[in-house]
């Protein structure tokens, strides 16, 4: 399983270049991560284009479908 980091506000203009390669990596399109972790794909195609940042439970739904683990770093809230 692999690991994503939750970023601090300083950071989370880069969240959306990880969670791309993630999406990327997982070989699923934007339509069957959405549909596997229950995001409109429209929200998931702002989230995949860095023009809106995830709240932290469509953060967790996002790692769920990636098989991604969650997990603190400094400064970070989880």
């Amino acid at each position: 399983m692999g690991y994503i980091t939750i970023m601090s506000n300083a950071e989370k203009q880069d969240w959306y270049q990880t969670i791309k390669a993630a999406v990327l990596a997982s070989g699923m399109s934007q339509q069957e991560i959405s549909q596997k972790a229950k995001i409109n794909k429209s929200v998931m195609s702002r989230f995949m284009s860095g023009e809106r940042m995830p709240s932290f439970k469509n953060t967790e739904k996002l790692a769920d479908a990636l098989g991604l683990i969650l997990r603190k770093t400094k400064g970070g809230k989880r």
